[in-house]
């Protein structure tokens, strides 16, 4: 069920069947969103990869919606000008036009606030599995992760 994803600590006691305490490394998207580099150096450190590496960040999955339909068009598979220059365009640029023509046709949008009502419901639900994953982490969990109550 989709409340069951947002279990991470009960996630994680599956991995510790199969793998030792030594091989399992939880990092969290908040500290990546912070602190990018020193997510990766730490990450890098861990796998046994050189840890002064720093790749190119990659930024995805933004809200977005269509700003202009007929540029989002070009991009789909079946559409005819995307063929016909398909066969003239090396892949490597036509992925970087693809690329380029998705921003171009999207706009980032905000996200709508919870409703009082699915807020509480995520307190209520998942609330026990922020303590738990704390415990496991031994950290406090950022202040994002479950939404403060309404009174």
């Amino acid at each position: 069920d989709y409340w069951s994803s947002a279990r991470f600590a009960e996630q994680l006691d599956r991995y510790d069947v199969v793998f030792p305490e030594s091989q399992i490394r939880v990092f969290l998207f908040d500290d990546l969103r912070a602190d990018a580099s020193s997510v990766y150096r730490q990450a890098f450190e861990f796998l046994g990869v050189d840890p002064e590496f720093e790749p190119e960040p990659v930024y995805r999955n933004a809200s977005r919606s269509v700003k202009h339909r007929w540029i989002m068009q070009l991009g789909w598979s079946d559409h005819p000008a995307r063929k016909r220059l398909a066969g003239l365009i090396p892949l490597g640029p036509r992925m970087l036009m693809h690329e380029k023509l998705s921003r171009l046709g999207t706009r980032v949008q905000a996200r709508p606030p919870l409703s009082e009502a699915l807020r509480n419901e995520i307190l209520e639900r998942l609330g026990p599995q922020s303590k738990a994953l704390e415990d496991r982490l031994g950290r406090k969990l950022p202040s994002g992760w479950f939404p403060s109550p309404v009174d």
